[in-house]
């Protein structure tokens, strides 16, 4: 079984990208005071950015299947598909 995904990759990589975005800066504030497990995961774990990642799944109908999940950032702005 893959090593699960990190969460907060996505909301570590907007806070590098946008350090001055008051809302942003809030929420991660707000998450690391009212959640215990976010702020010892804020804490403990490295940022890095995601890129192409495999996902193993077990769909109930289908079993198990691996994904190969690519990401595409449309004009090195926040839309990710």
């Amino acid at each position: 079984m893959p090593a699960p995904i990190d969460p907060q990759a996505d909301l570590r990589s907007a806070l590098l990208r946008l350090p001055d975005d008051p809302d942003l800066s809030s929420l991660v504030s707000d998450l690391r005071r009212d959640s215990p497990r976010f702020a010892e995961l804020w804490e403990t774990t490295p940022a890095r950015p995601r890129g192409a990642q495999r996902k193993t799944l077990h769909h109930p109908v289908v079993g198990w299947m691996t994904l190969d999940c690519d990401k595409l950032t449309v004009n090195d702005g926040e839309l990710q598909i």
